[in-house]
């Protein structure tokens, strides 16, 4: 998880706007351990993307 962390991270540098990439960069943090970053990253999802289910369901994962 944490190389795709600095993958999607750098990746996202370029394309800010790309769902999957905000989506897979959550899930990665998350497997990580890294919850409060997955949080935000899902909450920024949810800012491009209102009510996306994916989102929505990942969040509740965490509690939030």
């Amino acid at each position: 998880a944490k190389d795709a962390i600095g993958f999607l991270e750098q990746y996202l540098q370029h394309d800010t706007a790309n769902l999957s990439a905000l989506l897979g960069l959550g899930k990665a943090y998350w497997q990580s351990g890294e919850m409060l970053q997955a949080i935000g990253t899902f909450r920024r999802a949810l800012e491009l993307s209102p009510g996306n289910d994916e989102a929505l369901r990942l969040l509740r994962g965490l509690g939030r």
